[in-house]
Parts: structure tokens; C-alpha cells; sequence
């Protein structure tokens, strides 16, 4: 199977760590790929793995900006109750 291969994995939610590192490799092949052989390079597999990457790279921003947004919540809400803004009771 060729390197630029397309996993079935659709989300990072969906990917493995393996499946990420694999992903991540894949970038450095095509990057490869295009410098040092660029005029054999198979462009619709580079192309598919560039895309891929970045469904990868959108669904980790989104992951990323979900988390950033749950931990604003619980701090909100730990600063308008004031038994969790003070560790010590009144």
C-alpha cells in the first residue's frame, strides 16, 4: 500500500493516535515527495492526503476551541458562585 494511502477515518474523534502520527508522516511524504520527485509525484494522491490532513487539522482546531469554550463555562459559573470562588467556607 502506498504511503500517500487514504485512511477511512473521518474525525480526529474518529482517529486513533496512530491514525494522526500516520497522518502527520504522510504530510512530510508528499512535502518529499514535491521537492525531490516532484515531476513523478502522483498529484491526486498528494492532493488526497493534503485534504485529508486538513479535515484532520480543521477537526482538531474544532476540538480544541469546544474545550477552550467548555472550561470558560466552569469558569464562569465558578466565579458567580461563591462557594466555589472561595476555597474556604464563610
Amino acid at each position: 500500500m502506498s504511503a500517500l494511502a487514504v485512511s477511512a477515518a473521518s474525525t480526529t474523534d474518529d482517529m486513533a493516535p496512530e491514525d494522526i502520527g500516520k497522518c502527520l508522516g504522510d504530510i512530510i511524504t508528499v512535502e518529499l515527495r514535491l521537492r525531490k520527485e516532484a515531476d513523478v509525484a502522483n498529484l491526486d494522491n498528494c492532493e488526497r492526503t493534503l485534504r485529508r490532513a486538513a479535515r484532520m487539522l480543521t477537526d482538531l482546531w474544532e476540538s480544541t476551541q469546544r474545550e477552550r469554550g467548555r472550561r470558560a463555562g466552569i469558569e464562569a459559573s465558578a466565579s458567580k458562585s461563591p462557594a466555589l470562588a472561595s476555597p474556604c467556607p464563610a
